[in-house]
């Protein structure tokens, strides 16, 4: 599975983050609890679907990712963690790779809602670790089973932000806790890496944060970066609901690193 924001620069500002110091808003405060650790994902299961409304913590000491993929039922988490291992994931028990979050950071803390078909999905971390395996590798991935509920609105978003095939619109943004309604308009996949710093961080120190993070995150960051998990790659027509906490002072990053797309807002 593939896991971003690791060595170009390009790729490693788009991903520097938001610090999610204060509480997502109660609607994402429900049944979808998620708790990462260091290497573990403790989660319910099942979710009444379709509409799977996550809040999700990092409990842990270093940044975890969560890559969403859709298996076979009756796939075992071994079979899963055997063909996730692999560089290019393929085998009969993986219906679809519909994406997930990217690099969630310590105490970060943030709403993700989308809708899934029912089915079975695995939640896994690929970053490095310290000892040159990956999180998976250290038993850091979840089974979880979505039922065919009537679990069927989104949350109600309070912004709007677009993925096209040439730009991601982003409207103003202020300080503080939002929910952000984010839908791929355009007629390819993309994601959306979101990262914060504050104003003024030299961003061409990239590759420094690049090597820490390869490194398996070992001491404390060459830069200020605190990261509160982005989107992963979805498909054309797909909306999925994140909530975000922004830092006042700020300037925040949105890109999609495969297609070269980036949109920078600062905030006041």
């Amino acid at each position: 599975m593939k896991h971003l924001a690791l060595i170009p620069v390009t790729v490693l500002a788009a991903t520097l983050a938001v610090a999610c110091g204060s509480d997502p808003p109660d609607r994402s405060a429900g049944p979808g609890k998620v708790e990462l650790g260091d290497y573990s994902i403790t989660m319910p299961n099942p979710f009444d679907g379709p509409v799977v409304d996550l809040d999700i913590t990092n409990l842990g000491s270093v940044a975890h990712e969560l890559d969403l993929a859709q298996v076979e039922p009756g796939t075992t988490l071994e079979q899963a963690a055997a063909l996730f291992g692999q560089d290019h994931p393929q085998g009969g028990v993986l219906i679809a790779d519909p994406g997930g979050a990217t690099a969630i950071g310590p105490s970060a803390h943030f709403g993700y809602a989308r809708t899934l078909s029912p089915g079975t999905y695995v939640f896994s971390c690929h970053f490095p670790a310290s000892d040159g395996m990956n999180h998976m590798q250290h038993g850091m991935i979840a089974m979880f089973t979505v039922t065919d509920g009537n679990n069927s609105d989104l949350p109600k978003a309070d912004l709007t932000i677009t993925l096209g095939d040439d730009a991601i619109t982003v409207p103003s943004l202020t300080a503080g806790t939002h929910v952000v309604a984010v839908t791929n308009i355009g007629k390819a996949p993309h994601e959306m890496n979101t990262g914060g710093v504050p104003i003024g961080t030299d961003l061409s120190r990239g590759e420094e944060i690049g090597a820490w993070m390869e490194g398996g995150q070992v001491g404390p960051p060459p830069l200020p970066i605190e990261f509160p998990g982005g989107l992963k790659s979805i498909a054309p027509g797909v909306t999925v609901v994140l909530t975000l906490t922004l830092k006042a002072e700020h300037t925040y990053m949105f890109s999609d690193d495969t297609n070269g797309l980036t949109a920078l807002i600062d905030v006041p």
